[in-house]
């Protein structure tokens, strides 16, 4: 096609003609001006002129077109996450809590292999919609104050397992000074470093896999954040670098086959990265291992408003561990707070540096070491005449058996989270009586509802989601009441004060978000907690959730810690604005109800026998103090705390917790101040048990 014969709506073709008609009347010649050729030239103009508003109209017709083509494809994305995610809900959080149950070996490698499958697929269904998401210009990225460790170690605690597992050590470093609290997105940052982690551990089969953290000043007030996660894995040729971060794109068809994946995780982690104002690039070489460098850039959310630390000068700590670099990240973070630490990089280094009379306050074993074990390690201390009421710390992501457990004060999982290992440091250094909850043995999730008594209402329609969410409270300790729709929870909500309410937002009748806004408008009284629950895991969804006047957001498939994080930001909360009564924790009243079933005559017999057994219980542990009988305090907290919990008084509970695990070490130099903390916090129940106004109210 020639010029001239371009389509005339063509802009491009309208320049031509006039062009060509200007030439037609030859003002460059000197000939008189051609009165036909002007009046063309003119007839032209006026023609070019309808054309153009015509041909404008067509692009705006085209554009809206777009737009309409554009939100259409939104709608899809939604809906079609809404559809995968709630049966993917099903299959993970049924498959997690059965694993929770009594089950053969083979049962056991059969969920295992259910349950990887279906992270595998809602991993890649994930990357598929995130990558629409870009494509289609809906990513976006929000700037909230966050806590930038927790963050981190949420992150890290997904593979803390994992590395157990496979035998590689995962490390973690975060420098001084990068601010504890930052304002960027915590979701989209998360995603980054769980993909380079997964990533890493994709292929790397043996050594270690480390991340760091660093800040250097960026301009204006913004501060620029790297993240570093190098592995000891198989890398990468340097011909396939420049590709690496391309969508659909592996390091080679061998990858992909080996390892599977979309090739859409790096692609996605690329804009993401530059979304949140930073870049993110690579170093690797085959056969030593790759370091991936990204950074964002943030403020620091304010002053951090946190106590600093308290410090340890003039104490010791002992660390057992082979892998050279857990050694001087652990001795590097006890060093700041004023503790001298020694290495050791075996168990047999340990005891003979035990051996030689060096002073220690606590040692610090790990689990999984040559030659000698921790648990191993831990038992020849126990035999040496002057080292066995040396405190003990075992660092692992492993199961132990309970009977083990007894030679520990503790157990931390594996990367040690810095605020968890100071809590324990106070706990054993300064007698401190809050409960090392940091030491919990197994993996599973603690009782959340014995440190955060809630009063919760779940509103979910879908038969099937209500169950794994019935399912995974019950886990956590919570009974919750249970509302099938928007409008049975607002007729709920009327009826009896909650904590938190977990609203689904596709629900009939009136939908979760319509409720939440109903709710909002309702006048005096407590505001509850609203946390939106739903397969829509957009951002524009999470926004309609917080203009409806929802607090929190979980996106299903609902995930056991991300729904505990959930409720425990919502017990913060309360207790941050006085909602929470104190006498909720110290006795939490719906558990004597739901015990007594409405009957008052066996409710008050249940009263007079807790209290009496109590106050024997009380008297023999004084007695078992007195006499130094280690076992027997044991025995005798671990009986009370078992009937505290279950009538409510959940701080008295706490404090026979306290008393147990100092009976298990069988040291009872501090046990006389704790006994008078149970028998505070028993004086405190009665008195409450006793009034009856405020055991109901509670």
């Amino acid at each position: 096609m020639n010029e001239e014969t371009r389509p005339s709506g063509e802009p491009r073709g309208l320049h031509l003609r006039l062009k060509h008609q200007l030439d037609k009347v030859g003002l460059d010649s000197d000939k008189p001006p051609d009165a036909e050729a002007w009046r063309t030239l003119l007839t032209e103009v006026g023609r070019c002129y309808d054309e153009s508003d015509r041909v404008e109209e067509e692009l705006r017709a085209a554009k809206m077109a777009a737009e309409k083509a554009t939100a259409a494809k939104s709608r899809f994305l939604a809906n079609m996450s809404h559809e995968i995610r709630t049966p993917m809900n099903a299959v993970i959080g049924m498959t997690t809590l059965v694993q929770g149950t009594d089950l053969t070996d083979e049962q056991q490698e059969y969920l295992d292999t259910i349950r990887t499958s279906g992270e595998a697929l809602l991993g890649i269904i994930n990357d598929i919609l995130d990558f629409s998401k870009i494509e289609s210009g809906k990513m976006e990225v929000e700037s909230r104050p966050f806590h930038l460790g927790d963050c981190i170690e949420s992150a890290l605690a997904l593979f803390a397992l994992r590395a157990a597992q496979s035998g590689i050590e995962l490390v973690c470093r975060v420098d001084d000074d990068v601010p504890e609290s930052i304002n960027g997105d915590e979701t989209r940052l998360r995603q980054v470093i769980v993909n380079l982690l997964g990533n890493a551990f994709k292929f790397t089969e043996t050594g270690e896999i480390g991340l760091e953290v660093s800040v250097r000043p960026g301009e204006d007030d913004f501060l620029e954040i790297e993240f570093t996660v190098r592995d000891t894995g198989i890398g990468i040729p340097k011909d396939r670098l420049k590709r690496l971060f391309k969508a659909f794109s592996q390091s080679g068809v061998e990858t992909t086959r080996r390892y599977g994946g979309t090739g859409l995780g790096l692609s996605i982690s690329k804009r993401l990265c530059e979304l949140m104002g930073g870049s993110i690039s690579v170093e690797s070489e085959p056969g030593a291992g790759s370091i991936f460098r990204f950074t964002i850039l943030a403020t620091a959310a304010g002053s951090d408003t946190a106590e600093p630390r308290r410090m340890f000068p003039g104490r010791r700590v002992l660390i057992v561990d082979d892998n050279p670099t857990n050694r001087k990240i652990l001795a590097l973070q006890v060093e700041k707070w004023g503790i001298r630490p020694q290495a050791a990089a075996s168990g047999r280094l340990a005891l003979e540096r035990l051996r030689d009379g060096d002073p220690y306050d606590l040692a610090l074993l790990d689990l999984l070491m040559p030659e000698m074990d921790g648990v191993e390690l831990a038992r020849r201390i126990r035999g040496m005449d002057t080292r066995r009421d040396l405190p003990m710390v075992l660092l692992s992501s492993m199961v132990l058996p309970d009977d083990e457990a007894g030679a520990f004060v503790a157990c931390l999982n594996k990367p040690v989270r810095a605020d968890r290992l100071h809590e324990l440091l106070e706990t054993v250094f300064e007698g401190n009586p809050a409960p090392a909850r940091a030491g919990a043995l197994r993996p599973d999730v603690p009782e959340l509802a014995q440190d955060m008594p809630l009063r919760i209402l779940l509103a979910e329609d879908h038969p099937v989601n209500r169950r794994v969410a019935l399912k995974i409270l019950e886990k956590m300790g919570y009974r919750a009441d249970l509302a099938e729709d928007g409008r049975e929870a607002l007729e709920a909500a009327a009826a009896r004060p909650y904590d938190v309410i977990l609203m689904d937002m596709q629900m009939p009748v009136i939908d979760g978000l319509q409720a939440t806004r109903e709710l909002r408008r309702g006048k005096g009284g407590a505001r509850p907690w609203v946390v939106a629950m739903t397969a829509n895991a957009r951002a524009s969804d999470r926004d309609a959730c917080l203009a409806a006047g929802m607090n929190d957001y979980v996106a299903k498939p609902v995930r056991i810690a991300e729904l505990g994080d959930a409720l425990r930001r919502g017990f913060e909360h309360k207790k941050r604005t006085g909602e929470m009564k104190e006498t909720s924790r110290v006795f939490d009243g719906t558990r004597l109800r739901e015990i007594s079933a409405g009957d008052e005559a066996f409710e008050r017999e249940l009263i007079e026998e807790f209290l009496n057994g109590s106050a024997a219980i009380l008297d023999r542990l004084e007695a078992a103090v007195a006499a130094g009988d280690a076992n027997a305090v044991r025995l005798e907290a671990h009986s009370l705390k078992g009937s505290s919990r279950d009538l409510g008084a959940l701080a008295l509970g706490d404090a026979c917790d306290r008393l147990e695990t100092l009976g298990r070490g069988a040291d009872l130099s501090n046990a006389p101040p704790m006994v008078a903390s149970v028998r505070q916090a028993f004086e405190r129940v009665r008195v409450i048990l006793a009034s009856g106004e405020d055991r109901r109210a509670a």
